[in-house]
């Protein structure tokens, strides 16, 4: 009987470890982040609206590879209501399952806006110089669950009480449910400045719902019409196979253009200025991850991963 008792304990322990959650890394490219603010004074609401965030694109900051993040706002009761420009935000890149964010001015380095490391007890540091906080900020993890987000799968969820009283969630892959960049974070005395993370979407798939704002069931709905994603910029070539074991192929051939590959670290692992052509061959490469430009009549900036 303590034999069969043993047997069941390690098949109900083994099946539950075997089906454990799985890490969901976070976006690097065709996401958007919509998020509903409210700007207030005195207890006033002053004006609403919608911003949004788009990851598209990559680049090499300092040798680190990073994707680009740009940003807009629409806002729904002042003379801007057709909204602003889309303009480059920042970069974010993942490391160890932590989450980096360099912003677009350039007068700081990187700094740390997520890391999925922690665990209860541990402590969030939030720098006033990386986001668009006012002031130093810090939270302790308070508890770790498991959440079931729109697109079925399930992510893990930290709750984090802030030194100013604010209660921060953030979920593995998709970020604060206050917001991709956490405006809220870091306020004390009266709020006037408030984000919340409306969804999360891909151009094919619906990643994250809030179930505050209403159910949304069409990743066009994260985007709001009046908003032209014209200005993000686009390749003007597409390459496949992605991933390739050899040839990448162009969607076009190219002429006398410059080809420069780098391999994720930074480092610049091959480059030519006057190449002709609709292939590129990798076979010298090691297995891994590059950041592939095209810089020419026609352009291209993207990852391609190199498999033996």
């Amino acid at each position: 009987m303590k034999n069969l008792i043993t047997i069941i304990f390690l098949l109900f322990f083994g099946w539950t470890l075997g089906f454990s959650q799985a890490y969901a890394p976070f976006p690097t490219d065709s996401t958007v982040w919509r998020e509903r603010w409210e700007a207030g004074d005195g207890g006033q609401t002053v004006d609403m609206g919608v911003l949004y965030h788009y990851l598209v694109g990559d680049t090499i900051i300092n040798g680190k590879l990073y994707s680009i993040l740009y940003g807009t706002e629409v806002p729904f009761l002042t003379q801007y209501s057709n909204g602003y420009p889309i303009q480059p935000r920042g970069y974010i890149r993942e490391e160890n399952k932590s989450i980096y964010f360099y912003p677009s001015s350039g007068l700081w380095d990187e700094g740390l806006i997520y890391d999925f490391n922690l665990e209860v007890g541990d402590t969030m540091y939030w720098d006033p110089d990386v986001l668009p906080i006012p002031e130093p900020s810090f939270g302790i993890v308070v508890e770790i669950d498991s959440i079931q987000i729109t697109n079925g799968d399930f992510r893990k969820r930290y709750f984090i009480n802030g030194n100013y009283g604010v209660d921060i969630q953030v979920i593995e892959g998709i970020g604060s449910v206050m917001g991709l960049l956490m405006s809220n974070v870091g306020q004390s005395g009266v709020v006037d400045w408030i984000t919340d993370l409306s969804c999360v979407s891909t151009p094919q798939n619906l990643i994250y719902t809030s179930i505050y704002f209403g159910w949304i069931d069409d990743p066009t709905q994260c985007l709001d019409p009046t908003v032209s994603t014209e200005e993000v910029p686009k390749n003007s070539l597409k390459v496949f196979p992605n991933p390739t074991s050899h040839i990448i192929n162009l969607s076009k051939t190219i002429y006398q253009a410059r080809v420069e590959i780098f391999s994720a670290t930074g480092q610049k692992v091959l480059s030519t200025n006057n190449f002709t052509g609709s292939a590129i061959d990798l076979k010298d490469l090691p297995s891994g991850l590059y950041l592939l430009v095209i810089s020419g009549d026609e352009e291209y900036v993207g990852k391609i991963i190199k498999n033996r």
